[in-house]
């Protein structure tokens, strides 16, 4: 998620997609179909219903972003930096910061991440019980 923040970012569709390349392809096609920004699948029913609710929202907000507010977005929700900090950071006021910050829907930016990580975590344990491999960090999978 982080190169979708990076001021330099072409407008593109992402998928995030436990699997293989064919499914990736399979995901891109349907966010295609349905004018999604990203779409996110785990292999389990019921988290991969939950994110197809979340993450069309949360690519909204982030391709809604300007190249200025995704490089707030990147200190506050990647590098875990203060409003204050940020404002240091980028050479502009405190005020700018905050301006900025709620324009931008930084908050929510941030609880609809925590939500997807949640719902991509759960569903990747979900999936591994069905399918015999045990889910990384990364998403990545290796045979138990």
């Amino acid at each position: 998620m982080a190169a979708w923040f990076e001021p330099a970012t072409p407008p593109a569709r992402w998928a995030v997609v436990a699997g293989d390349g064919a499914e990736a392809e399979t995901a891109l096609d349907a966010a295609r179909v349905a004018h999604e920004l990203l779409v996110v699948r785990t292999g389990s029913p019921d988290a991969d219903a939950l994110l197809a609710d979340l993450s069309p929202v949360l690519g909204r907000l982030l391709d809604d972003m300007t190249p200025r507010q995704r490089r707030l977005a990147v200190l506050i929700l990647v590098d875990g930096r203060r409003q204050a900090d940020a404002a240091e950071i980028l050479g502009i006021s405190r005020a700018s910061v905050s301006v900025a910050h709620g324009r931008a829907r930084i908050h929510e930016v941030g609880l609809l991440l925590r939500a997807v990580r949640a719902c991509w975590t759960a569903g990747r344990a979900l999936a591994s019980t069905d399918t015999g491999v045990e889910p990384l960090t990364d998403g990545a999978t290796v045979p138990r």
